[in-house]
């Protein structure tokens, strides 16, 4: 049920309002022939590799029906990812490295409460990869999609570029629905760009090697524009409706917390006034539920062009946050009243002292 679940969302996450075209053989073949003229010209690619590889693959036109979660309310979109499952593997992901996480805080200035949601929103921890063949989801798309061809070539460019690197064979790596790889889900040009060797075993692996995943994700965030130990969202309390004024569906920050007060906006906790926000507005089961998005609330929407998504990953953040530290404290609290029992029993303290 959960692979399924997953199969639906990487769908959602990826090919949203996807236009169903018609294409001729001819248009296609005219397309799959400049790319690979392109790939032996500009990368110096043996034009027959290519060739065989691209020519191979069945074209797969987008479906003309799929779920699109991101188009759901918040309330069902939540509980895709902020839920108990996640929380629990989150927790047991961090514990297993702690020291790599920790260590990204201090380079990266992001924290890993943070990473680790990223993981578990785009992955589940790395259980679901995906389970299409990369070279298939992103030639389909390279070559039928018509207001993503720019894009999905310069990705397909990117995946050839990436395989060489890597010594991988392009038919085989798993990905996607769009193409996306590994436990962090980059597409190949984020792959190539923001990826970390992090154990300097001279190539990255963000499909087996947590450290190089951990490191990847970090890389990816602070280059995005990650503000360290800043806030990302806090509670808005709204008066009135003057705020539909300025409710806008863009992501970056717009307003200062002094312009919203104008229209009867304000934080549910303290932020100085010049602090710069955008308004959300999202929809609980009952009631609508309005947020203040700031400076690094966008910048996870540079990981995936979605509130709902951004949103997902700061409450899991905040969720992973509170439980593995409530948890952490009660084992150094048993770890420290074992020690003193020991040094008790060996007569190293009275019984009882400070």
């Amino acid at each position: 049920m959960r692979k399924l679940t997953y199969v639906l969302i990487f769908v959602s996450l990826y090919l949203l309002n996807w236009p169903i075209v018609s294409y001729s053989n001819e248009s296609i073949t005219e397309q799959k022939q400049q790319f690979i003229n392109r790939m032996v010209t500009k990368y110096h690619f043996n034009k027959k590799y290519i060739s065989d590889l691209i020519n191979r693959v069945k074209i797969i036109l987008q479906p003309k029906k799929h779920i699109i979660y991101e188009k759901k309310p918040w309330y069902i979109y939540r509980e895709l990812f902020v839920n108990k499952d996640h929380v629990k593997a989150g927790i047991k992901y961090w514990r297993s490295h702690a020291k790599v996480l920790s260590q990204m805080k201090k380079e990266y200035g992001v924290p890993g409460n943070v990473i680790v949601a990223i993981l578990g929103v785009e992955s589940h921890y790395g259980d679901e990869q995906g389970s299409k063949f990369a070279l298939n989801m992103l030639v389909s798309s390279a070559f039928t999609t018509n207001h993503k061809v720019d894009f999905f070539q310069y990705e397909l460019e990117q995946y050839f570029l990436l395989s060489r690197e890597l010594d991988l064979d392009p038919s085989k790596v798993r990905s996607s629905c769009s193409g996306a790889l590994g436990y962090p889900q980059f597409m190949p040009g984020a792959y190539r760009k923001y990826s970390v060797d992090y154990d300097k075993g001279n190539k990255t692996d963000l499909f087996h090697d947590t450290d190089d995943v951990i490191a990847s994700v970090a890389n990816f965030v602070k280059n995005k524009g990650w503000h360290r130990d800043k806030l990302i969202a806090v509670p808005a309390i709204v008066h009135g409706n003057r705020y539909k004024q300025i409710l806008n569906k863009q992501l970056a920050t717009k307003f200062t917390i002094a312009e919203l007060n104008k229209y009867g906006i304000k934080p549910a906790k303290y932020l100085p006034n010049e602090t710069q926000v955008n308004l959300i507005r999202l929809r609980g089961k009952r009631n609508y539920e309005y947020w203040l998005g700031l400076h690094n609330f966008y910048v996870i929407t540079r990981y995936n062009n979605n509130l709902l998504y951004a949103m997902a990953i700061y409450q899991l953040s905040e969720r992973l946050k509170k439980f593995y530290y409530t948890k952490q404290h009660v084992q150094n609290c048993v770890t420290a009243s074992s020690k003193r029992r020991g040094r008790e029993s060996r007569g190293a303290l009275p019984p009882n002292s400070a």
